[in-house]
Formats: C-alpha cells, sequence, structure tokens
C-alpha cells in the first residue's frame, strides 16, 4: 500500500499536471462579490464570469487530453484508479438537493474587503452564484463521464451557432421537453437545467425567468408559431428537391 501511494504521488505531482491543475479549480469555488462593481464578481482566480468560464473549460479539456495521450492508450491501470477515485472525491465536493438546488462544500463568499458572507436567497447574486457552481458540477459529471468511456465525444459546445429568436428556442426546447422527446438523466434535473444545457451548448448566455417566458408564449394566439414555421419551411425544403 505503501508503494503505490508513492506512485500515486509521483504520478500526479510529476506528470498528471493537467489533471492536479483541473482538480484544484473543480474543488474550489470562491467568490469575492461586490454590490457597488459594474462587474461584481471574482470567481477563484478569475476577475470575469466568462474568462473563468473559458479556463475551466480549457482545464477540462487538457485534463482529459493528457489522460488519453499518456495513460488511456497504455492501459495503465494505476493511472486510471488514480483518476477514477480523483475524479469521484471531486464530485463528492457537490450536494444536489430535492429542490434541484446545487451546492458546494468548499463554497466561500467574500466581499470587497474580504469579509465571508453568507449564501444569498431570491437575489441576482444567488443566480450568479449558482450558476458558478453549476458550470463547476456539469464539467466534473462530463470529465467523470469522458474518463470512464475513452470513446466519448469531446463536445463541450456546438460547432454551429443559433441563428433564430431566443424565444423560438425556448418553444422548441419545451417542446421537447414536454413531449420527453428529452428526458432527465436523475430526478434532481430540472427543466432549467436542461435550457442551461441547450442554450450553452449554441453559445448562447443561459435563459432567466423560463417560466415566465413560457407562460406568455404558450398563452399566444398560436403557441407553437415558430414550430409551424419550422414545419413549413422544412417541408418547402423538401418538396423543392
Amino acid at each position: 500500500m505503501k508503494i503505490f501511494v508513492n506512485i500515486e504521488k509521483l504520478l500526479i505531482y510529476n506528470y498528471l499536471k493537467h489533471f492536479k491543475c483541473y482538480l484544484e479549480e473543480i474543488q474550489k469555488a470562491e467568490v469575492i462579490y461586490n454590490d457597488f462593481a459594474g462587474s461584481p464578481c471574482h470567481y477563484n482566480n478569475s476577475t470575469d464570469y466568462y474568462h473563468w468560464k473559458d479556463s475551466l473549460l480549457n482545464k477540462e479539456l487538457n485534463c482529459i487530453l493528457e489522460y488519453r495521450a499518456y495513460f488511456a492508450s497504455n492501459n495503465d491501470r494505476i493511472s486510471e484508479n488514480i483518476y477514477s477515485s480523483y475524479s469521484e472525491q471531486a464530485k463528492q465536493c457537490f450536494t444536489v438537493e430535492e429542490n434541484g438546488k446545487i451546492t458546494h462544500r468548499n463554497f466561500h463568499a467574500r466581499n470587497s474587503v474580504g469579509e465571508l458572507i453568507p449564501f444569498p436567497n431570491q437575489s441576482e447574486a444567488e443566480n450568479i452564484f449558482s450558476d458558478f457552481i453549476l458550470c463547476q458540477y456539469e464539467s466534473i459529471l462530463r470529465a467523470s463521464n469522458i474518463l470512464h468511456n475513452p470513446q466519448s465525444p469531446l463536445i463541450i459546445n456546438s460547432p454551429c451557432l443559433w441563428t433564430g429568436k431566443m424565444t423560438d428556442l425556448m418553444e422548441l426546447g419545451n417542446a421537447l421537453w414536454i413531449c420527453r422527446e428529452v428526458a432527465p438523466m436523475n430526478k434532481y434535473i430540472n427543466k432549467q437545467h436542461w435550457y442551461n444545457s441547450l442554450f450553452r451548448f449554441l453559445h448562447l448566455s443561459e435563459p432567466n425567468h423560463i417560466e415566465q417566458t413560457l407562460y406568455k408564449l404558450n398563452n399566444r394566439e398560436n403557441p407553437v408559431r415558430f414550430l409551424s414555421k419550422l414545419k413549413k419551411c422544412y417541408l418547402d425544403i423538401l418538396s423543392s428537391h
């Protein structure tokens, strides 16, 4: 056992550099929040949300590529066990509550002078903090799945852009959800998670107040305005070929 632990440490600190860097990012969740600043949050070591998100995705991708390049191709059982055990430990940082809210065991929020502040409720800051934790949680699930299934595709974002209106995508996404053409992988995944993933995949900002927007869409004179337009366009194109 002692020999294995020494080998494990050697791999982590000398070879699995990207893996170690990624784990540190996932297991850390610190936000500096300033109510008076135009861009109020610092996320871990980043002063801008999108810079932090890009950094997280890069670390995730580097970790996976490192694993595939140096270890998965050689069927290295020791490193495979290390990846598996440490990624599982990282997932233990997160708790999914019955209402779908995701919390991080190591989450700390501070104000601009460094004082700890509580996790807010029903405020803009709550959405900011929750999205930060959600990004980390989705990342470790995605990375863990790929590490356990080396043939899984490395798709984080779509190579295509959504060219229509955001409300049209909301209508399409709602139809897929309601008709169960897409289904949650567990009971804790809700409609907000579905929309966040769909919009992120197409390089759009996650929608807020989705139930309010969907209520307006569903109570229009024609609640399937976009779907009807899409169907007509599709049939016209088919008939022209």
